[in-house]
């Protein structure tokens, strides 16, 4: 187990993972599933695994940096190993950022200047639903920012 231990430590030392993610390496490494749980269980418990910190941490960073909406926060964390509950805790049942999606479909609208009213509203829908914005957000947008006049 220090064996794993030591891994566990040198993969946090480059970034933070969930409990998931950390097993997962440490079995493909060549650990056993024991003594990987063991390493992992450890590390939870001197504070250098975290899954609610680090699903936090990735909201702030899914809303700043990616600007994602709720759904692509939910599969955001998802892919990084988070527990449901925890993604539910930290993502919350509240609506999808306008502010964000606002920016988004401003930049884009910078970039599609040529294009017909149609191609636009159909692309920056497009883009914002895969961000993970809900209808009512990409509705709310489409209300709010000014499609030149064919």
């Amino acid at each position: 187990m220090q064996s794993a231990v030591k891994f566990g430590i040198k993969l946090l030392a480059y970034r933070d993972r969930s409990k998931k993610e950390l097993l997962d390496r440490m079995v493909r490494k060549g650990f056993s599933e024991q003594d990987a749980a063991s390493a992992v269980a450890y590390l939870g418990q001197k504070g250098f695994v975290d899954d609610r910190r680090l699903a936090d941490m990735l909201v702030r960073d899914g809303i700043s940096r990616k600007c994602l909406g709720r759904r692509g926060l939910i599969v955001y964390l998802q892919k990084r190993g988070i527990p449901s509950d925890i993604i539910e805790d930290a993502v919350g049942s509240g609506d999808d950022s306008l502010d964000a999606a606002l920016d988004i479909a401003e930049r884009r609208l910078q970039k599609m200047a040529r294009l017909d009213k149609d191609t636009i509203r159909r692309r920056l829908a497009g883009v914002l639903s895969r961000r993970g914005f809900s209808y009512s957000t990409i509705k709310t947008v489409f209300g709010k920012i000014k499609l030149k006049e064919d």
